[in-house]
């Protein structure tokens, strides 16, 4: 029989196949069996450890979805009082449109407020050359008073928290100066004279 070296069991002992047939217990079983169970132990080993892993990322799965539920429901409570408000505004019998003109400002104010609690804050584009990493240009149009390629009106604000951009300002974005329609048109000439 040929001396082959194997560990036995977890052991940093080697051993012989003939040190292993003068063993009383273990000359019973031949090499293949003993390699066969090692291997039935080592892959046991390995399948309780991959379903470990495996509830552990789920686990951490489903506490993620827990962290970012209880801060969407955070927002949301605090979202809860601007439609109070807005509910007390609508049932005000009043016409007077300037009382009802100072509560709409008070009510976006609060929103301003709540949204700079989270470090939200509104940035302004106007007169600003046209980044696409903050504004998302809808339209072009003419202007007389910014040059081409910069931002000539801001359709809906933009938001940043922190240095990222939350919400693209929307705008339309300077064409240049219009053209004179009186001097570039062909009949214009004609119908002066």
């Amino acid at each position: 029989m040929k001396d082959e070296k194997i560990q036995t069991n977890g052991n940093d002992a080697e051993t012989t196949a003939s040190d292993m047939a003068d063993a009383p217990a273990e000359s019973e079983l031949t090499i293949e069996e003993q390699l066969s169970i090692q291997l039935a132990e080592k892959n046991d080993q390995f399948l309780r450890l991959a379903a470990d892993y495996e509830n552990y990322r789920k686990r951490m799965a489903r506490q993620m979805e827990e962290v970012a539920r209880s801060a969407n429901d955070r927002i949301l409570n605090d979202l809860f009082d601007v439609v109070d408000n807005f509910e007390r505004a609508l049932k005000t019998n009043g016409t007077d449109l300037e009382s009802m003109r100072k509560g709409t400002e008070m009510i976006y104010q609060q929103v301003i407020r709540l949204l700079a609690s989270y470090d939200i804050k509104p940035f302004d584009s106007l007169g600003e050359v046209f980044d696409p990493n903050k504004h998302e240009a809808l339209m072009k149009t003419p202007s007389a008073d910014y040059p081409e390629g910069c931002v000539a009106m801001e359709i809906s604000k933009g938001f940043i928290q922190g240095e990222r951009v939350v919400r693209h300002t929307r705008v339309a974005v300077s064409s240049g100066k219009p053209a004179d329609t009186k001097a570039s048109s062909p009949g214009s000439a004609e119908s002066s004279n």
